[in-house]
């Protein structure tokens, strides 16, 4: 997305760096006004999904990596590699 120069003046100022804004752009809530708005409350919710998520794939790389086998939109089995 194209940013004009008072965007970028104001970025400087307030010391909020290109890859915040690029989290607010993914994270965040549009409202009525066009405005993006990252809340204290959807970073919190954002920063445990983060936690549960590497909980998750650092058991996946205790064992090794993990195997799920599908077949026609069915879960079959499911395997650790070791």
């Amino acid at each position: 997305m194209r940013k004009t120069r008072h965007f970028n003046q104001r970025m400087s100022q307030r010391a909020i760096r290109e890859f915040i804004v690029e989290v607010a752009c993914l994270h965040g809530k549009r409202d009525f006004r066009n405005r993006i708005i990252l809340s204290r409350k959807e970073i919190d919710a954002q920063l445990a999904r983060l936690n549960k998520r590497k909980t998750a794939l650092l058991e996946a790389r205790k064992k090794g990596g993990v195997v799920v086998v599908e077949q026609c939109g069915s879960l079959i089995t499911t395997y650790g590699i070791e």
